[in-house]
């Protein structure tokens, strides 16, 4: 790739900093596809909706501590797909009308492609294909691919495809979560009074109407997640209940939704300690919050850090 222009990307992942990647290489002129193993974008910014229910059950608000994300969030705050959250020491913004929608404005008139899960990457004299589950390659190929999942995820891609680690990315690990969600029909004052236990790093509520429906969003620590990682889903849904039952003050009644998500690579406890990794040679980049740390923000960072590799190259 060395000396090559960079005209079509191949973005893998549409969370944070793949879509942030993504829409700085189209708005300088790069033909960008987006590839992603889930229905939609957010990535960890998720929200699970279920007869006129909602749950953000990744991350219930964004955190600011740098110019460069106030700046794309404000600016996504005016194209309404976001809002401050008022009275906060440390700013913080929410999507509108959920988490997932915070994105959206980011992929007008990029081309997205759902439901596609990369099985490798396979390099051609005309560039980089990419290969799906089904076998099929992306049409046509791509002079660069940038690699926007989770640390464990891209490692077992770049194996599958035969290229080497970049220095570092062994040590680089992920903590887990499990998520609680349920609902009930009306409103459930003790929610948001609950308290201390071991197994609640934090819970989100949220009234969906003056009377009700309330849902509750409750996310484990990574310690109390990481023990029971392989556990049944619904196993974990009633254990996080009965913990949440015991530190509400008031009785709860029998919730008319519960279900537990877990979250296999939640957030950095050891990140690469770099902005995103860029390898001119292959023309290949990985970015994400694993890269610099920082949840959301760190995503946002490494995003656009590597577009601006990609660009200078």
């Amino acid at each position: 790739m060395v000396g090559s222009v960079i005209h079509r990307v191949a973005v893998i992942g549409a969370g944070m900093a793949g879509l942030v990647c993504a829409r700085q290489l189209a708005d300088a002129g790069r033909r960008v596809v987006v590839f992603d193993k889930s229905g939609d974008i957010g990535g960890r910014l998720a929200t699970r909706r279920r007869d006129g229910l909602w749950w953000n059950h990744g991350a219930p608000a964004v955190h600011v501590r740098s110019r460069e994300f106030l700046a794309l969030l404000e600016s996504l705050e005016r194209r309404g797909s976001a809002t401050a959250i008022p009275g906060e020491a440390v700013a913080r913004f929410v999507g509108r009308p959920d988490m997932r929608e915070l994105l959206r404005p980011l992929v007008e008139d990029l081309d997205c492609r759902f439901g596609c899960p990369v099985a490798l990457l396979a390099p051609g004299s005309d560039g980089w294909r990419v290969a799906l589950h089904q076998d099929e390659a992306a049409e046509p190929a791509f002079d660069a691919v940038v690699v926007a999942i989770p640390a464990p995820q891209a490692a077992a891609l770049l194996a599958a495809s035969g290229l080497p680690l970049p220095d570092g990315m062994e040590a680089v690990r992920m903590s887990p979560c499990w998520t609680l969600l349920t609902a009930h029909g009306d409103r459930q004052p003790g929610l948001r009074q609950l308290g201390q236990s071991e197994a609640i790093e934090r819970s989100t509520v949220t009234d969906l109407g003056p009377d009700g429906p309330t849902t509750c969003v409750l996310h484990a620590p990574a310690a109390w997640s990481a023990s029971r990682l392989e556990q049944d889903a619904d196993a974990v849904a009633l254990a996080l209940y009965a913990v949440l039952s015991a530190v509400c003050p008031a009785d709860l009644p029998a919730p008319d939704y519960l279900a537990a998500h877990r979250w296999r690579y939640a957030r950095a406890s050891a990140p690469l300690g770099q902005d995103c990794v860029w390898l001119p040679d292959l023309g290949i980049g990985l970015a994400g919050d694993w890269c610099p740390g920082g949840d959301a923000e760190g995503a946002c960072l490494s995003g656009r850090a590597l577009a601006r590799r990609i660009l200078q190259a």
